[in-house]
């Protein structure tokens, strides 16, 4: 874990980062965020209570007893520094830009209810997918197979939680710990009339994938595995993926289920086909050694469990109930890859 003086110092020098640029940003567009991965958001925790009203007074006050003297501490801690430092990146259900109108996003919206549990104001620091894991700004080749390589990736040198999609995977937890979320299954996307049924039908067809991610991962499983003939495209991020596939220069793509539940809500045009993993996790990301960092983590979604206040959330962004979603992983036919 962090010295509190270290935490401390960390805070104070990205305020005053914060402080210099928050004086010349103006409004940008989507694609101008997404090009400049080093703009920063500050979001108040005044201007938090449109995300959950219910989580004020008594409620916080429940939630902060559940938290042990030490945890409490670390809290305090972040208020005296006057912030909670996250990276995250636009895309999708994780956050977005809501018609030029303030931000939107499951994981954006669960972000916000947890800083306004904690009181503190939430600090965005807008990065890429990759470079949640690199080293000195490369992610090392073999970083998957050899067992020796472990380092805190560049982004906790900036930020004291990572905000996303995050599959837990062996590899990504010799580099960093986990607040599990959800569970999720990487499934098929395809567009307009190409229905894919089972995996011998991925032969021959072009797939948009993104490197050093859960979906290469099983990309390349399922084509040792099952001897498949994919010709493979690989992109910068899953946004240009989806883009790609869109646009007719690739057949499919790879998604977590319950990002492919969000973009077949959201385009007509999408297909969710089959799953081609077993249920697993996805959660948000903290360096190893901030054990008291991912405990509230933990106890913040065990609560918001309990209080509805997650199912809320997850309502506004998907439009079904989170068990009718546990139900379609359930059936989901893993088992039956011919």
């Amino acid at each position: 874990m962090k010295s509190k003086a270290g935490v401390n110092k960390s805070i104070k020098i990205t305020l005053f980062i914060l402080f210099i640029i928050l004086a010349g940003v103006s409004c940008v567009s989507d694609d101008a965020i997404m090009s400049q991965v080093s703009i920063v958001d500050f979001v108040d925790v005044d201007e938090l209570g449109h995300v959950a009203e219910n989580a004020q007074g008594e409620d916080r006050a429940t939630f902060f007893d559940t938290l042990t003297p030490e945890e409490q501490d670390y809290v305090q801690l972040l208020k005296l520094g006057g912030s909670l430092p996250v990276a995250m990146r636009i895309d999708g259900t994780i956050t977005r830009s809501q018609n030029g109108f303030g931000m939107d996003g499951f994981h954006y919206n669960l972000l916000m209810l947890f800083a306004e549990y904690l009181e503190v104001p939430v600090e965005i620091n807008l990065s890429s997918f990759n470079s949640y894991f690199e080293n000195d700004g490369i992610i090392p080749l073999d970083i998957k197979e050899n067992e020796s390589i472990s380092y805190t990736p560049d982004v906790f040198d900036d930020s004291l939680i990572v905000v996303d999609n995050l599959t837990i995977m062996d590899w990504r937890q010799k580099l960093m710990d986990f607040i599990e979320i959800i569970p999720v299954s990487v499934v098929v996307l395809t567009t307009d009339d190409l229905i894919i049924n089972d995996l011998q039908e991925l032969n021959g067809l072009e797939v948009a994938i993104t490197p050093s991610t859960s979906y290469a991962s099983i990309m390349e499983d399922l084509i040792e595995t099952y001897d498949l003939n994919l010709i493979v495209k690989t992109v910068s991020d899953s946004h240009k993926a989806k883009l790609l596939m869109l646009e007719g220069g690739a057949d499919f793509v790879f998604r977590d289920s319950n990002t492919a539940l969000y973009e077949a809500v959201n385009n007509e045009r999408i297909n969710v086909s089959f799953s081609v993993s077993k249920p697993d996790n996805i959660g948000w990301a903290v360096e190893k050694d901030n054990q008291i960092l991912k405990s509230i983590g933990e106890k913040f979604i065990r609560y918001t469990i309990e209080t509805g206040e997650l199912e809320e959330i997850w309502i506004n962004e998907y439009g079904i109930p989170f068990r009718a979603y546990s139900d379609i992983l359930r059936v989901m036919d893993y088992t039956n890859r011919k």
